[in-house]
Order: C-alpha cells, then structure tokens, then sequence
C-alpha cells in the first residue's frame, strides 16, 4: 500500500493525514502494519485507524515546550506546521531522546530553554 511504501522509503514510523491540506490525523507503523491484507484495502483502513487526536506546532517551537507537550499527551509524535500551517515535518519521540543525548555528550551547548525544533 501507498502508506507503507511511504513509510519505508523514508524509514519513517508516523504518516499524517490530511484533508484540505490541513492534517485531520496520524497513522504510525505499529498500528496499520499488522492490520493491512492487501493494498486495495488501506485507504480505508487509514481513515478508520487513524489516531484523530493529533498534537501540531509550529516550526520554531521551544523544544522544551514540545517535549513537556508530547509527555503530557503521552504522544509519540506531533505534526510540524509553518507560519500558512503547511505541514513541514513530524516531530517525534525518537527526535526528542536524540536531543537530549545531543545534550548529555555536550554536543548542545545552548541553553536547553532555547533550543527550537
């Protein structure tokens, strides 16, 4: 299917949905991958699986603020926008722990309260 394609070509785990160019949702690997028979089958299986209950921001957040966000949801990623609320990226858990390893090696050396995604 498309969205397996997509996921394993860039070696990504999250895919947002979007309707009107706005994202309406996200998919990840772990709850499509097992669900999906055939590819003629997945346009319906993301509409109906998709988690609805997204978390976006804005590019240029304060990566302080993004963790505590996604920590307090409990997500595992969030759906980056522009200025236009342009989809730009996703933001993910995997992102955040990088961050702070970057940060434990000395690697970062801004003050964490500064620090933007």
């Amino acid at each position: 299917g498309r969205v397996i394609k997509l996921m394993d070509e860039y070696d990504i785990r999250h895919v947002p949905v979007v309707k009107d160019d706005r994202a309406v949702g996200m998919v990840s690997d772990h709850e499509i991958r097992p669900l999906l028979k055939g590819a003629d089958m997945e346009n319906e299986m993301v509409g109906i699986y998709m988690n609805q209950d997204i978390l976006t921001i804005q590019e240029n957040s304060r990566l302080v603020d993004v963790v505590y966000q996604l920590s307090d949801r409990k997500f595992d990623s969030a759906v980056v926008t522009n200025y236009h609320e342009e989809i730009v990226g996703i933001f993910t858990i995997t992102d955040a722990l990088n961050a702070l390893i970057d940060s434990l090696r000395g690697q970062i050396y801004e003050d964490p309260d500064s620090l933007i995604v």
